[in-house]
């Protein structure tokens, strides 16, 4: 049975005072030595609790301004970059902030980039070595290292960007403010201990006068002194107990050792004792009764604020981090109530701090994803039959034009202002998500499609009617993808894919709100199958082109050939161009599958003008290939590999293409055409395109879509529109193509309307290359004679 620490007092007093007059004089007089022995061993525990939570706060303020720089954007960039002058100002500035005297970037060659402090050249002789060992196994290492003279507390972290970029170093000097800080808060005298090269221990920083420091050096002469838990030390005229307590190293295992020492006076523990003792042994041969009282009253005031200091402990231990401890008192129990107070604010603040970031997040102070679920199914649970919960996911469109065009500043501003117009449109039952990069979403409970609906609308038009971003007014366009519980699922995980699916397709139509329908997820799962299967299709050589001729009029001589790519996956069979350049164009792969369209053709094209077959070949541009650096390297590349000219090479742009990012379309084919490339503007009269834009494109033709082509008539509305383009590109001296004729009626059309290139069906469905030669000799053979321009010996 657990004897409480009041009972322990009460009772030996109790039988005491039952004793006769000598009995108690003498009890009194063992009492009193006891009691200074445990208020100086309290004392040492409390100053032991106060200097490791001193140093514990040390090191989370280390810690918490460490990750805070190791995870900051511009100093990745810079450390990335090797910008070693932002490296050090970042170091500098940040070093300054917490305090430090000690930062420094090491790469992960040892070398040390920058920092203020202590620098050498290399990592493998500086002392925060062994620390970087510990942290490559740890992720992260925290000890104390001995730096010229000093001793430093030290945190060393990882700094990643994604990849692993470089170590942080970063550390406070542990000196005699420290050692006089700590006694401010203890009343204990505190020293900090190393050894030299042969053992011997070392004072390095004290709270103590010199003369006292000399004494101290030299009694730790003997080596086993810090092996023993209190020892008395002579100094001046002074008895002090000492208490000594491990800091632990950063180094090997055979390295220096370091300690802290705690001394207490022994007089002054004894001093009041000793008069206590005087007046006791006069008061208990007068009033014994007066003794058991005052006896009662010294275990009830020395039990109370120990017993109110080990509940507090038990509710910090519980989590409880409100009530603060009250002690009226003015002695040390008072220090220790107060520092009790502020390590248990600290603890609450950090802790509120670490929950807050864990779930929010930093640029928007929206929920960040990783409650995304939780926000939901909480959301969910609370509603009833009758109160549909709705799942909105956006997106803002073009978002990375904005961060390229105006920077990455500005792109954080923008999110900024979508945030708060989010925000100011939820309710106290809603929840506001940012999932990361341009996406949010918002969980809005009682409402149905058609209130998640109009909230969309009102957000996506306040946010398109311009808005004031860092002096700026920018337009903002959103996506918006919806779906509803329990119309579309009763789980949290398949509303959020049906949401995201609804916003795929929001992103494809013209109309950028969609609400989920019924059967979108297959069509989900055979876009992921597809983006899954194309880089599998181009390793295993699943890709492969087609040719379908162009017919000039009106000679009507085969003068180039359209590259036209077809897939037949093993696992998918024949996949349409029309499902997967879209799905290739999102997923990264487009670029891929561009340059082996560009170096096949090429290549074929090689094999006919060897064999006296004189066509050009013409390939298709993407967007992505229009803005992606290595296209024009690319291109001069795989011309002069299969030595054939630039005039045999036709490059295929569409009005979309172009219309996305017109000034480096412009541009990139400026460039192409400027080396003797031809450009085509691919479905002219689908885009948007005016002709103030036409004349500013670098273009050689301009292919009329098939959609105008194919039920071509004399007096149609078509016919007009074909005219039209006809006369507009002849204006401007480009050639015109009309694609998609299917019957003799259009090409005479065609032919009347002075169209320059012809390609469809009624002239050749797209041909494997292997035949095309041939293909050649029958037309010849068949309609017209042969030409000694494009006909093969």
């Amino acid at each position: 049975m657990r004897i409480r620490f009041q009972s322990k007092i009460l009772v030996p007093f109790a039988g005491l005072i039952a004793l006769i007059q000598c009995a108690t004089v003498l009890a009194v007089i063992s009492i009193t030595g006891q009691d200074a022995a445990r208020r100086t061993r309290e004392q040492f525990e409390i100053g032991t609790t106060v200097f490791r939570a001193d140093m514990s706060d040390r090191e989370s303020k280390l810690l918490n301004w460490v990750q805070i720089l190791s995870r900051d954007f511009a100093f990745i960039e810079a450390i990335a970059t090797q910008e070693s002058r932002t490296i050090s100002s970042a170091l500098v500035n940040h070093g300054a902030r917490v305090g430090a005297d000690l930062a420094l970037l090491v790469k992960l060659d040892g070398t040390i980039v920058a920092g203020h402090g202590q620098l050498q050249e290399k990592v493998e002789h500086h002392p925060v070595r062994a620390l970087l060992a510990r942290a490559k196994s740890e992720r992260r290492a925290v000890g104390i290292v001995m730096l010229d003279g000093s001793l430093y507390q030290v945190v060393v972290m990882p700094v990643y960007g994604p990849l692993h970029l470089a170590w942080l170093c970063m550390g406070f000097m542990i000196d005699d403010d420290v050692a006089r800080s700590v006694k401010r808060k203890t009343l204990l005298e505190v020293s900090f201990l190393t050894q030299d090269e042969s053992r011997r221990h070392l004072l390095v920083a004290s709270s103590l006068m010199a003369s006292q420091r000399n004494r101290v050096q030299e009694q730790l002469a003997e080596a086993r002194i810090v092996q023993e838990a209190s020892r008395p030390f002579v100094l001046d005229t002074t008895d002090y107990l000492t208490q000594f307590i491990p800091l632990g190293d950063a180094s090997s295992p055979d390295g220096p050792s370091f300690h802290v020492m705690l001394q207490a006076s022994r007089s002054e523990a004894l001093k009041s004792h000793r008069r206590l003792r005087t007046i006791l042994v006069a008061l208990t041969l007068i009033a014994l009764a007066i003794s058991t009282l005052v006896a009662s009253m010294l275990a009830r005031s020395i039990t109370r604020p120990v017993q109110a200091l080990m509940e507090a402990a038990q509710r910090i231990s519980q989590g409880d981090y409100d009530k603060p401890v009250r002690i009226t008192s003015r002695d040390e129990m008072a220090t220790l109530a107060e520092a009790f107070n502020e390590m248990q604010q600290g603890i609450s603040a950090r802790q509120a701090q670490i929950v807050y970031q864990s779930s929010h997040d930093r640029l928007t102070g929206l929920y960040s994803r990783v409650v995304a679920h939780d926000r939901l199914d909480a959301t969910i649970r609370r509603a009833t039959e009758d109160a549909p919960v709705a799942v909105l996911i956006l997106s803002i469109d073009r978002f990375k034009e904005i961060n390229d065009k105006l920077g990455h500043h500005m792109g954080d501003r923008v999110l900024q202002a979508v945030a708060d117009a989010i925000s100011d449109r939820t309710r106290e039952v809603d929840t506001a998500v940012r999932l990361g990069g341009d996406e949010f979403m918002m969980i809005l409970a009682h409402h149905d499609a058609e209130s998640a609906r109009s909230v969309a609308e009102q957000l996506a038009r306040g946010l398109s009617d311009s808005v004031s971003v860092s002096d700026l007014r920018v337009s903002i366009n959103l996506s918006v993808g919806i779906a509803v519980h329990p119309e579309h699922g009763s789980r949290s995980d398949v509303l959020l894919r049906r949401a995201d699916i609804a916003l795929y397709g929001a992103k494809r139509a013209t109309w950028p709100i969609a609400l989920y329908e019924h059967g979108q997820d297959e069509q989900h799962l055979r876009r992921l199958a597809v983006i899954e299967e194309l880089s599998n299709g181009l390793s295993k050589g699943e890709f492969t082109l087609y040719y379908q001729p162009k017919i000039a009029l009106p000679s009507r001589d085969v003068v180039q050939v359209e590259a036209l790519l077809r897939w037949t996956s093993s696992k998918l069979g024949t996949v349409s161009p029309d499902e997967f350049i879209p799905l290739a164009e999102e997923s990264g792969h487009i670029h891929a599958i561009t340059r082996f369209a560009l170096d096949t053709a090429l290549r074929h094209c090689a094999e006919w003008r060897a064999n006296g077959l004189n066509v050009a070949v013409a390939v298709n541009l993407s967007a992505l290939d229009l803005a992606h650096d290595s296209t024009l390297g690319y291109v001069s590349e795989s011309l002069s590999r299969h030595k054939v000219p630039a005039s045999c090479l036709l490059l295929e742009v569409t009005e979309t293409a172009m219309i996305e990012n017109l000034s480096q379309s412009i541009r990139t084919l400026k460039t192409l055409h400027d080396s003797g490339i031809s450009i085509a503007l691919d479905d002219f009269g689908t885009g948007q395109s005016s002709l103030a834009q036409l004349k500013r494109m670098p273009v050689d033709e301009l292919k009329i879509d098939k959609t105008f082509v194919q039920n071509l008539k004399q007096d149609s509305e078509d016919a007009c529109i074909v005219r039209a383009a006809i006369e507009i590109g002849h204006s401007m001296g480009l050639q015109i193509v009309a694609e998609g004729v299917e019957d003799e009626s259009c090409l005479r059309l065609l032919e009347e309307l002075e169209c320059d290139l012809i390609q469809g069906y009624f002239i050749s469905k797209p041909i494997a290359a292997d035949c095309f030669e041939k293909w050649v000799r029958d037309y010849y053979s068949e309609r017209v004679p042969p030409s000694t321009e494009a006909l093969p010996h």
